[in-house]
């Protein structure tokens, strides 16, 4: 039980030192973490307010609010459905390569860059164990997260 006991500990700090790293890197692009969160979810494709929604598990209000700011800065642009006039769908903004340049943190391949940076003094080796120990509790929370909806 002790083991558990401080799995969980670790787990909470770790959670918190990587909000509190995430946060940091967001903000020097005036970007908050629930407008990353957002934006992730438009990265593959155009997405509804309410799809927004129920993917990062906010209210359709606050995900609306996110929007707004987002148009204002001009990463974000809204767009209606050709054969639905109702639909209203959220896409990055045209010209992302600038938007890129204004916002690093858009790159895909930031964070992936920066945990790279993080991590370079970490065996190999123990690289793959934190991999597979992580991809281990991954599975359980998503199994757990499935029972409750």
């Amino acid at each position: 039980m002790e083991k558990v006991s401080n799995i969980s500990k670790l787990l909470f700090e770790n959670t918190h030192s990587l909000m509190t790293l995430m946060t940091h890197e967001l903000g020097k692009c005036g970007i908050t973490l629930p407008q990353a969160f957002f934006l992730e979810t438009i990265a593959e494709r155009p997405r509804t307010i309410g799809e927004i929604s129920e993917l990062i598990d906010l209210s359709y209000s606050t995900v609306s609010g996110i929007a707004d700011r987002l148009e204002r800065q001009g990463i974000i642009e809204r767009y209606r459905d050709k054969e639905d006039r109702r639909v209203v769908w959220i896409r990055f903004s045209e010209g992302c390569e600038e938007l890129e340049n204004k916002f690093p943190v858009l790159d895909r391949e930031y964070f992936p860059r920066f945990f790279s940076e993080l991590f370079q003094e970490i065996p190999d080796e123990d690289l793959e164990k934190l991999h597979e120990s992580l991809a281990l509790i991954y599975n359980c929370l998503e199994k757990k997260r499935k029972t409750i909806g």
